[in-house]
């Protein structure tokens, strides 16, 4: 049954850098997101839903019946990862209510950032939510839910001033490089990788 009255509830599970290894995070990372989603709406209890995905996170977020849906989502990711499995158990994060939109909260703020105040997730979210809602995944709620969350950590950034300085993993690398090499104008540089931390890095 529903809680409080017949009222959906908000749902997170989430593996991030603070106790993800990156293997894990590579293996937890889903490929095809239609093909997840679809496999979460037809969770019992689910109603709608998106999954957030960057270099250091994967998360799922769910409006659900009640909490009871939690077992049955981390049983279904789990599924899905073999030989990592255990280590999931470790890591894996779940939270619901008030706990889990806090913590979107904080991620929209660029609190949970291995940066903190890091601009990127902003766009992250919002596409995450969008190519949920071409999915069908997102519903008028979530889809409230999540316009409020990317409106407040545009506001906490402009009230604060988070954001200023290194506010990316790329900056704070070359801010190093430069600390100890001195200015990188006219030197040649090369960048391992060809990822989105490497494009930000070489911006």
């Amino acid at each position: 049954d529903r809680v409080r009255g017949g009222q959906p509830v908000l749902v997170n599970l989430s593996l991030t850098h603070k106790k993800a290894e990156i293997t894990l995070l590579e293996a937890a990372f889903f490929p095809e997101i239609s093909d997840a989603l679809g496999d979460i709406m037809a969770q019992e209890g689910v109603e709608e839903c998106f999954i957030l995905q960057t270099c250091n996170r994967v998360e799922l977020f769910a409006l659900t019946d009640g909490e009871d849906v939690i077992p049955d989502l981390l049983q279904w990711w789990r599924a899905n990862l073999d030989d990592v499995a255990y280590e999931f158990d470790e890591a894996v994060e779940a939270s619901a209510s008030r706990d889990a939109l806090l913590h979107l909260l904080r991620l929209s703020a660029g609190l949970e950032s291995m940066v903190v105040g890091e601009d990127q997730i902003l766009g992250q979210l919002q596409k995450s939510c969008a190519e949920a809602k071409e999915c069908g995944a997102v519903g008028p709620l979530l889809d409230l839910i999540m316009f409020k969350a990317l409106t407040s950590g545009r506001v906490i950034r402009k009230a604060t001033g988070i954001n200023r300085g290194a506010v990316s993993i790329g900056t704070v690398a070359v801010n190093l490089i430069e600390e100890s090499l001195g200015s990188l104008d006219g030197r040649p540089v090369g960048i391992v990788g060809a990822g989105e931390t490497a494009t930000l890095l070489g911006k």
